[in-house]
């Protein structure tokens, strides 16, 4: 009986080990598989994040691209207008105001300074109010300063018409006595407008006043 109970002692003890042993392989493989779970998880986060942090950039070097590109085209049309408009004013705004400026440097005979005159009257009348190379010469300016003129009728919507034809002559590079004769103003007047323009811009609010300033010079 004693050997029996023995024996019986020894079978349910290795019963027991034996559930307690898979019990523990059942703890030990439940932990690993949530570690595995856990960790592949991670790992997911970790590459979705990575995806999406690679479409990002990606996205930024195709705006950039982008970017560049027009800004290259941009640069590339600016070069070709700004050729085009020094061929203009190298053939007419400097021929213009050399002519202008010797109307009244150089001593000459009443018949000389008529003929001078005469030869000209059709340039400074193209410039001149309702002039047909005028609308031309606006053109001309808003390419090289950045849309100045629209952007003078923009922020100065009420400013009289031959206030804002005054400035795009100044814009365009004319010397006060040019400008003179393209408003059938006296040289003095043409300053004194001039003087009044620029202090009416620098006491406003405009946008783009800084632009106006530095073209007034």
């Amino acid at each position: 009986m004693i050997e029996k109970e023995y024996f019986r002692e020894q079978a349910a003890f290795a019963d027991y080990r034996m559930d307690n042993r898979r019990a523990w392989e059942r703890m030990i493989a439940i932990a690993v598989a949530l570690m595995m779970g856990i960790v592949g998880y991670l790992l997911w986060q970790r590459i979705r994040l990575h995806k999406e942090r690679n479409e990002r950039y990606l996205l930024l070097v195709r705006e950039a691209q982008a970017e560049y590109r027009k800004l290259s085209r941009s640069m590339d049309q600016k070069h070709d207008a700004e050729t085009r408009l020094k061929g203009l004013i190298a053939s007419r705004f400097d021929i213009v105001d050399q002519l202008g400026k010797t109307l009244y440097e150089r001593d000459n005979t009443v018949s000389g300074q008529a003929a001078m005159t005469r030869h000209v009257k059709q340039l400074i009348d193209g410039f001149a109010e309702n002039g047909d190379m005028l609308q031309e010469l606006e053109q001309i300016v808003d390419m090289v300063h950045d849309d100045a003129m629209q952007k003078l009728r923009h922020d100065f919507p009420t400013m009289k018409e031959s206030d804002i034809r005054l400035l795009c002559y100044i814009f365009g590079g004319f010397s006060p006595q040019v400008i003179s004769l393209f408003m059938h103003d006296s040289v003095a007047n043409v300053y004194a407008r001039k003087s009044r323009l620029k202090s009416r811009i620098k006491a406003s609010n405009a946008p783009d006043k800084e632009l106006f300033i530095t073209l007034l010079g």
